[in-house]
């Protein structure tokens, strides 16, 4: 009957549902790893662009014969 093929489809219709909400989250977390180390790889490009820019500006500072005003200017910053 109608009825026993619904009920013994049943089982394996939760089952597949199941595996595609476990694929569908997995994949979600998959994404949301891939996102986060996207960020922290382009934080770690900024620190290394701001660090590489401070560095200059030190140097600078070293070679200037105007040290005073350097320094402010690196304390403003």
């Amino acid at each position: 009957s109608l009825s026993e093929r619904v009920a013994n489809n049943s089982p394996q219709l939760a089952a597949a549902r199941h595996e595609q909400v476990i694929h569908w989250c997995g994949s979600l977390c998959s994404l949301s790893l891939r996102s986060a180390n996207n960020s922290l790889m382009l934080a770690t490009a900024r620190h290394e662009s701001v660090s590489s820019w401070r560095c200059s500006l030190m140097l600078a500072m070293v070679h200037s014969a105007n040290s005073t005003v350097t320094a402010t200017f690196l304390l403003i910053v």
